[in-house]
């Protein structure tokens, strides 16, 4: 049963993303460069993050909300947002190319860093634990978010978008980071559940907008 229970959540966690990598021209075109520096990059900007936020931010009680703390931790998002502009930005592939592989490269390197081990180590063991079950589920919450973040950057970059353009992108990306703020406040006062349906519905919502705007963008930008 522990075994099982172990696969269930590996599954659950990885299909998902690898489903969406098989279904795209990722498989097709064998696009792998630019997804293993998409990789690279976040796994820099991960340990960057971590000692920075060490060092400048108090110990706190991750069961209690501090709006000093979500700030931060939402401002440094910043800097995986300058990372995926500085991967698509250079690169000449076309755009849903390089939003797939900058999206889902981030979120592999995502699950194995953050999730691996806890995985690993916690999903083997003799008593059923629903966290990480959720935390399986969350891998996939962040694969939407990563994508939506992905399209939004990408449409930055482009030189020939649309002024409207540019500032719906902006307004969807300033929302991500209220978001952020917001899930911590529900992860606080109502629990992990509640907090991951929220993410859930909020990445659904800006995932689509997203998805909506790049196509609209993609056929006229240079």
């Amino acid at each position: 049963m522990t075994l099982l229970y172990f696969a269930n959540c590996i599954t659950l966690t990885l299909m998902p993303t690898t489903v969406v990598y098989n279904a795209t021209k990722l498989l097709e075109n064998k696009e792998h460069t630019l997804t293993r520096l998409a990789a690279l990059s976040y796994v820099l900007c991960a340990l960057f993050k971590m000692v920075l936020m060490a060092t400048l931010l108090p110990d706190r009680d991750p069961s209690a909300f501090d709006l000093t703390q979500e700030l931060a931790s939402s401002a440094a998002e910043v800097l995986d947002l300058a990372c995926m502009y500085g991967l698509m930005a250079t690169s000449r592939k076309e755009g849903d190319i390089q939003v797939l592989s900058v999206g889902l490269g981030w979120n592999f390197a995502d699950v194995f860093l953050r999730l691996g081990s806890a995985m690993f180590v916690g999903a083997r063991g003799p008593a059923f634990d629903p966290r990480y079950l959720c935390m399986a589920v969350r891998a996939n919450v962040h694969m939407a978010d990563r994508l939506a973040a992905a399209a939004l950057v990408w449409v930055h970059t482009r030189r020939k978008a649309s002024h409207r353009a540019l500032l719906i992108a902006k307004a969807l990306l300033m929302s991500r980071f209220a978001m952020l703020v917001t899930l911590g406040y529900v992860r606080a006062t109502s629990g992990q559940v509640s907090e991951l349906g929220a993410a859930a519905a909020a990445a659904v919502c800006i995932g689509l907008l997203s998805k909506q705007l790049f196509a609209v963008v993609q056929p006229t930008a240079g």
